[in-house]
């Protein structure tokens, strides 16, 4: 049962028009930080050791947050089974059980034969009740081989579903967190069902109900469907519905490109017209016949007919017509564009027209959109176009835009989302659920059909178009904002990129309508599970003889193309690394790390990036220790010196798939990434704050011009905060210090009641929404006119990535010479979050070379949206440069090596003193030769049987070790 509440609203809204497509900024995802959760190490080794061992010549990926696997492809096999359903009911029995599956949970929504491969989708219950999002999807080929298994299972029941409280009361409450628009409807349905959570410890079924609020914003309709928590009134998710574009010749006035280019008179096909109360139908090219009739006949030429019907808003929502006399034989008729027609009507009409027939050009026994799609122009409101899940619907000229509805793009768009969510609906899995795909896969539905990486030529009046694709690529996960028009330009050029590598649109676009029937998605914030999806599906569709691993005709073009976007096989890797310490001066630093990585077969390796600040960025290859274990050393570094690293991982085609951390690039501008791992060589101590104790000369959360309302700074033990407050498994504010890990003091903005408290209940807050609320923490003034090299670290914590206006707000350091007026160098500031305990280092003199007394700043800032800020500061450090005495350390320290490039010889020289031993190195520290020391200083290594490369010559005595890079030649 259904409880419906109809809310009747006088609301003006002052409208202020710009030229842009209203943002959809109303999703609410339980699955907003999916990517970011705890892996579960175990149970995936687990997983994938059991589909292996079924399916030996398979690949596999795994859910990061279950573990279990959710997409099976590769080479198709045979399957036990006279028929489909057999075979499943044998894979339920001899492999799926192992993942707790129970056959009888599961219904079968489709069985769907599409030439290319049969398709047999189930969902399951779980006592009688339906777990959003569940999906098993088989797909067999021709033969009745699987080559591709899909898996969204979330377990087994862990909690009952007692203390429901009615849903109406529910209800009031979701109503009331909304703000922004007109609620004009709302309901929500008693007959609750499993919605699944996710958290670090797997996924937790929760009772929900399902709900929709309906209502009309600033510009747009909102027609909001989501699931409620039936015990906590916690909003689970939520998503706005409303996409965002006789003998007679029929013609009419048409922008065939785009109304900067000249209009052409163009046949009106599959248009009806009617005689003495028959209804008859022009063909493609507008010709319409019909030989039981006689001249002179009296015709009313309708704009509408078998796949639209057009309606002027304007004029009452009317649908254009007009008179037409046929006097005789090869006539010509043109629709007139007197009101209440216009070319804009002519023109919508024209290309809904020729997207449904492209789409039935790949879908031909595809019949839910066989019918007229309503379509309405001149809606009111400016800069925009939407599609409400029955109509499409297009706006006048205004705000600096065309109509929109004179826009092909435009058109293909709104009716791409009609493509979307029928498509999957006739396949009975119900709309596509995921934003960003439906939004990307529209745009693709146009460019496939205009051939132009342009979207949207001719929508503004100023010229220019609203989207193009032969632009820098927007990349994932660094480009995810958590809207769906930006987030949906990651997939779609992704899409172009392989029409371009390819050389050819309609390959590309037949690809891409093929991977419909895999049936791509997932829940708004699952855009890497999701697009990873759309890549096998895409490399499947391509693939000529069923084994997948040998390479599909364009498996490089395709994986090219979408790495270019951040979108790879080896995409939802993670990595397991602890930061070394700071290091000993003049000592190799061995650094390991451990990889997860759901399909092992197409990773190549691990590569280690470093650098001595001062100089460029090297790299090496690690060494692969077995088990997805690496290691790697950087040389000895001098001590004084400041160290940056991070990690790549490379597919078996050298596409560089991913780095650690999460979030760090060397390229680019350095307010989108975060830190780079860091630590510091051959450094004395000589101040430790860890802020358990008083902080005398220090101003915390009050000084001049600071204005936050909320989130302000204190010196506390850490209130742990976290996105979902139900399973509290998300972090926003640390939990504990970094000094102790566990409730030691440190820096904090502001710490909430409890860690079950919302999380905005202590982030940072501006005064209004158009302010910028800040507030900050001012060292005391330190003296460093004795050092010689003044190193400053300490450990931070920032993030800006929850709420629903995430990534917006910076995160600022400053330092500056305690005479200087103003503070104008930063030590930090980027946008990026970083959900860890994470170490800057820095030497003083890279910001201030001539000081003796400096002091920093930190500062958190809120730009008045609505998006979480948090940051926290602890274990504060100044350290000097430590120098050596010892004359064995100083020898070592002057040696040098010559020549180098080298060819046959590779010369050492060390300083007077050095007993020890001298040896060549590979990169990965395999030592290649030996050479003892006897008292002199003059060594040499042959090197003419040595492989030209790079390797490392490393001077190594009782207290010192020393390695220097030497490339050789031949």
């Amino acid at each position: 049962m259904k409880s419906r509440l109809l809310v009747l609203c006088l609301t003006i809204y002052t409208l202020s028009a710009t030229a842009q497509e209203e943002r959809n900024d109303y999703n609410v995802s339980a699955f907003s930080s999916y990517r970011l959760l705890a892996q579960q190490s175990q149970v995936r080794s687990n997983s994938v050791a059991k589909v292996q061992d079924y399916l030996p010549d398979m690949m596999v990926k795994v859910d990061p947050i279950s573990g279990l696997f959710t997409d099976i492809f590769g080479s198709a096999v045979p399957m036990q089974g006279n028929t489909l359903e057999e075979k499943v009911e044998h894979c339920f029995q001899d492999f799926l059980v192992d993942f707790e599956l129970v056959a009888g949970e599961w219904t079968k929504v489709r069985n769907h034969q599409a030439g290319h491969a049969t398709f047999l989708t189930y969902e399951q219950s779980i006592q009688g009740r339906k777990v959003i999002f569940s999906k098993l999807n088989f797909r067999f080929t021709q033969g009745g081989r699987l080559e591709r298994l899909q898996m969204k299972s979330y377990g087994r029941l862990t909690e009952g579903a007692s203390s429901i409280e009615h849903s109406s009361g529910i209800l009031e409450g979701v109503v009331q967190s909304l703000t922004g628009f007109q609620i004009t409807e709302q309901e929500i349905d008693d007959n609750w069902v499993w919605f699944p959570v996710p958290s670090s410890m797997g996924y937790h079924l929760r009772p929900a109900y399902p709900f929709r609020v309906q209502g009309r914003g600033k510009v747009l309709p909102v027609d909001l469907h989501g699931y409620v928590d039936a015990v906590t009134g916690v909003v689970l998710y939520q998503s706005n519905a409303v996409m965002q574009t006789v003998d007679l010749t029929v013609k009419g006035s048409v922008y065939t490109q785009n109304p900067t280019v000249a209009a052409s008179i163009e046949p009106l096909k599959n248009l009806l017209i009617t005689v003495n109360g028959g209804n008859f139908y022009t063909d493609t090219a507008g010709y319409f016949t019909e030989s039981s009739l006689t001249t002179p006949i009296a015709a009313t030429i309708n704009l509408e007919g078998k796949w639209a019907k057009v309606r002027a808003v304007a004029s009452g929502n009317i649908t254009p017509s007009h008179q037409e006399q046929i006097l005789n034989i090869g006539g010509t008729s043109i629709f007139p564009v007197l009101s209440p027609s216009s070319d804009r009507h002519v023109n919508a009409y024209y290309h809904v027209n020729k997207i449904h027939d492209f789409m039935k050009g790949f879908f031909p026994a595809f019949t839910l959109l066989d019918n007229q799609m309503q379509t309405n122009i001149d809606v009111t409101g400016t800069c925009n176009a939407f599609y409400n899940g029955s109509s499409i619907n297009f706006f006048p000229e205004g705000g600096g835009c065309n109509a929109s509805s004179l826009c092909p793009d435009v058109i293909y768009h709104e009716y791409g989302h009609a493509i979307s969510n029928r498509f999957y609906t006739w396949h009975g899995v119900g709309p596509m659920v995921n934003g960003a795909l439906n939004e990307g896969s529209s745009d693709i539905w146009a460019i496939s059909l205009t051939g132009d990486p342009h979207y949207g030529r001719g929508f503004y009046i100023g010229g220019g178009s609203q989207r193009q694709y032969d632009l820098a690529p927007k990349v994932y996960p660094q480009d995810i904002t958590g809207e769906v028009h930006d987030d949906g330009e990651i997939i779609a050029g992704a899409w172009w990129d392989v029409a371009v590598n390819i050389n050819s649109v309609d390959t590309m676009s037949q690809l891409f309508a093929a991977t419909f029937y895999d049936l791509p998605d997932g829940p708004n914030g699952t855009e890497g599970d999701v697009y990873h999806q759309v890549l096998v599906s895409a490399l499947l569709n391509d693939d000529d003889d069923n084994i997948l691993v040998n390479g599909t005709p364009h498996f490089i073009p395709i994986v090219t193309a979408f790495a270019k976007h951040g979108i790879h096989l080896l995409g939802d890797a993670s990595l397991n690394h602890v930061e070394v310490p700071n290091q000993p001066e003049n000592a190799p630093i061995t650094i390991g790390v451990n990889l997860n990585v759901s399909v092992p077969n197409y990773l190549q390796g691990v590569k280690l990036f470093y650098r001595n600040r001062t100089g460029v960025w090297d790299s090496l290859d690690m060494i692969d220790n077995g088990g997805l274990s690496y290691s790697g050393q950087i040389p000895g570094q001098p001590a004084g010196s400041l160290v940056d690293y991070y990690f790549a991982i490379y597919d078996t085609f050298s596409h560089k798939n991913a780095t650690f951390p999460e979030g760090f690039r060397p390229e680019g501008y350095p307010a989108d990434h975060t830190i780079p791992y860091q630590f510091g060589v051959g450094v004395n101590s000589t101040l430790n704050i860890d802020f358990e104790g008083s902080l005398p000369g220090w101003t915390v959360g009050n000084f001049v011009g600071d204005n936050a309302t909320g989130g302000i700074w204190v010196q506390e033990a850490p209130v742990g905060s976290y996105v979902n407050t139900v399973i509290g498994s998300l972090p926003v504010q640390p939990g504990s210090d970094h000094t102790t890990g566990t409730t030691g003091k440190c820096l904090v903005t502001g710490n909430a009641s409890s860690t079950t408290s919302p999380i905005g209940d202590a982030d940072v807050d501006a005064p209004s929404s158009n302010s910028i609320g800040r507030t900050t923490v001012v060292t005391p003034v330190f003296d460093i006119s004795n050092y010689v090299e003044p190193i400053i670290e300490y450990f931070r914590w920032y993030t800006n990535s929850r709420g629903t206006s995430p990534n917006q707000d910076f995160w600022k350091v400053m330092i500056k010479d305690s005479a200087a007026p103003y503070w104008s160098k930063y030590v930090e500031r980027t946008k990026k979050s970083d959900h860890n305990w994470r170490r800057r280092i820095f030497n003083v003199r890279e910001f201030l070379p001539g000081s003796s007394k400096v002091m920093l700043k930190f500062i958190g800032e809120d730009e008045g949206g609505s998006s979480i800020v948090e940051a926290a500061v602890d274990d504060f450090a100044l350290y000097d440069k430590a120098f050596p005495s010892d004359v064995e350390v100083i020898a070592a320290l002057n040696a040098s090596i010559y020549p180098n490039p080298a060819d046959q010889q590779i010369h050492v020289r060390t300083g007077s003193g050095f007993e020890g031993v001298i040896v060549l190195s590979d990169i990965t520290g395999k030592e290649l030769m030996r050479l003892n020391s006897n008292g002199g200083n003059e060594y040499a290594f042959g090197t003419r049987g040595v492989a030209a490369g790079v390797y490392n010559v490393v001077i190594r005595g009782a207290k010192a070790v020393v390695s220097k890079r030497v490339v050789i030649k031949h």
